[in-house]
């Protein structure tokens, strides 16, 4: 009896540092993707302060970087979505407002790939004549990469000097938009 005795001992010890191991396993994972989750954030938050380098596709089928619009004018960039009823709000006031934009680039950024949806979108809220206003795609994905966010919709507006003013997440005033960039 003592040997079976000793041996449910020997298990008992053996499975509470097996467990005590697989809690402090999983303790330092959970750790660990906070961490990271938290300097990436940081990182994004902090590269988004300034106009990001990245590329997106026209409905032409053009690759365009959102960097290269003309930097001598604020730079409002819109992710939206467009069947998206905020996003059809907000476009619907961009077409209202077409001469309060002065000449602020609006660079609209979709994750959506469905190229006719987006023209209807487009013809419908009268974004189509507006100048300085360009629809791109994100068919990759990645806006979320460069802005951290994929809230939709959401703003970024950037002055002249393509440094980030304000950003905005969420249905927001196109007049509030309007203070910021005259």
């Amino acid at each position: 009896m003592t040997k079976i005795a000793n041996y449910y001992f020997e298990m008992k010890i053996a499975i509470k540092k097996f467990v005590i191991l697989l809690v402090a396993v999983v303790i330092l994972f959970l750790a660990g993707r906070i961490f990271l989750i938290y300097f990436t954030k940081t990182g994004i938050e902090a590269s988004v302060q300034s106009m990001q380098h990245c590329c997106f596709e026209t409905l032409n089928g053009e690759l365009k970087y959102i960097d290269e619009f003309n930097s001598q004018n604020p730079n409002i960039i819109m992710y939206f979505h467009p069947e998206c009823e905020h996003c059809q709000y907000e476009a619907s006031e961009f077409g209202k407002n077409q001469e309060l934009w002065g000449k602020a680039n609006i660079i609209m950024i979709t994750p959506d790939t469905l190229t006719e949806r987006i023209k209807i979108f487009a013809i419908q809220y009268h974004l189509i004549g507006i100048k300085n206003l360009v629809i791109l795609l994100d068919r990759k994905n990645t806006f979320e990469h460069y802005f951290g966010t994929s809230i939709i919709p959401t703003f970024y507006i950037y002055g002249a000097d393509q440094k980030l003013i304000k950003k905005y997440s969420g249905e927001t005033k196109i007049s509030a938009i309007i203070n910021i960039i005259n």
